[in-house]
């Protein structure tokens, strides 16, 4: 104790520089891990746009099945939410310029729709930490693929039901009863086929991203950030 009495008068300065110096070090480590992170799976989303790994619907053709949820999911098991969200949203500036969709603002309903599904997913993991009766590896995988999809599903549905008939860019300026007569859908489906599409648009995007995670976890032991 008293030799740190006698040296601290003569070190302020190299004490206080060396603790900032260990502290933006590893500041800066995790920064530039999260960076390369979002990099790395926002890569993956933008090749799968321009790939041709996307399917219109039979029941619905305006609608498109595709892929590129896949890694933003599976940046959520591995990394947590904020790298996914990082992730969700360059998705949705690339899909601007490369696969705007039927809708100029497509790109819109597809970023909420990935934020809820993630919201539904984060709700998963907070039932779980707070109660054991959950924290089985069975109840958790049903969890994770019913309540996901399923808040997915009541977001979508308000944000469909509200935005559709309203003018472009965010939606086609006409009610839904007169949308389907266009798109020759049979009346008061339009709405349950979205929230289908949205259900199993979720359903296999999370089914594939825990299999994904899972099976390169095995492999080359990487830790995740919520167990799948």
């Amino acid at each position: 104790m008293e030799r740190e009495e006698l040296c601290e008068p003569f070190l302020p300065e190299i004490r206080n520089q060396s603790g900032n110096e260990q502290s933006t070090s590893k500041y800066t480590l995790n920064r530039s891990k999260s960076i390369t992170s979002i990099a790395i799976f926002a890569a993956i989303t933008i090749v799968l746009h321009i790939s041709p790994l996307k399917m219109p619907a039979p029941y619905a053709p305006f609608l498109i099945y595709e892929f590129w949820e896949i890694p933003i999911i599976a940046a959520f098991y591995l990394y947590g939410s904020n790298i996914s969200l990082a992730v969700a949203i360059i998705n949705f500036l690339s899909l601007l310029v490369i696969f705007p969709g039927t809708l100029q603002a497509g790109p819109i309903y597809n970023l909420l729709a990935i934020i809820a599904m993630i919201m539904g997913l984060l709700i998963v993991y907070r039932i779980t930490e707070k109660s054991s009766r959950f924290q089985s590896s069975a109840r958790l995988f049903w969890l994770t693929i019913i309540i996901g999809p399923s808040v997915r599903v009541l977001v979508m549905t308000g944000v469909n039901a509200l935005l559709l008939p309203m003018p472009p860019p965010l939606g086609f300026n006409a009610p839904i009863g007169d949308l389907e007569q266009i798109l020759g859908l049979p009346p008061g489906t339009m709405l349950l086929f979205i929230a289908f599409f949205n259900f199993s648009v979720a359903l296999y995007s999370i089914l594939i991203a825990r299999m994904v995670i899972r099976a390169v976890s095995n492999a080359i032991r990487i830790p995740v950030k919520y167990g799948v």
